[in-house]
């Protein structure tokens, strides 16, 4: 999805030479067309737990509620959030970008496509925050939603 990309490549920018990006380096008023569709997640405990910081109101209307301030899954529950917990363990431990898809059923029980990039951000050499694009469509008609394994893909940095 475009507006993955757009996210990815604006990180990337804000790199200059580290890792990744410090939360000071991302300025919301340089990526507004993303703002509904982005959030922050704090690392807690070591990686051992996350919660979002903020979400923005594109993903608080696909859940339904807001979850700021909450443990994220917290929203979803069951083994989609375990996916969730696990992409962000992922992309904590390699502090590298992790992008992932899947099928999300909200609740009113409508099943949704959906792509979520998390980025890590931070100071040290271990990140203490992810950025994350979270994009919700309607699935194409021919696709099987039943059972639908959730891919983690890690990108290497360049």
């Amino acid at each position: 999805m475009p507006e993955l990309r757009a996210l990815y490549d604006y990180w990337r920018g804000k790199r200059h030479g580290r890792r990744f990006p410090s939360r000071a380096d991302i300025d919301p008023l340089e990526i507004p067309r993303l703002l509904e569709h982005i959030g922050l997640i704090d690392v807690m405990e070591g990686g051992e737990d996350f919660s979002y910081r903020l979400v923005g109101t594109g993903i608080a209307r696909a859940f339904g509620e807001d979850p700021t301030g909450r443990q994220v899954g917290a929203s979803t529950g069951g083994s989609y959030a375990n996916v969730i917990r696990d992409a962000c363990r992922r992309c904590w431990e390699s502090a590298q970008p992790v992008l992932f898809r899947g099928i999300y059923r909200t609740r009113e029980h409508n099943d949704l496509w959906a792509e979520r990039l998390l980025l890590p951000l931070g100071v040290a050499a271990q990140p203490n925050m992810l950025l994350f694009c979270l994009m919700l469509r309607l699935p194409q008609t021919d696709y099987r939603l039943e059972n639908t394994p959730i891919d983690l893909l890690a990108e290497a940095p360049e």
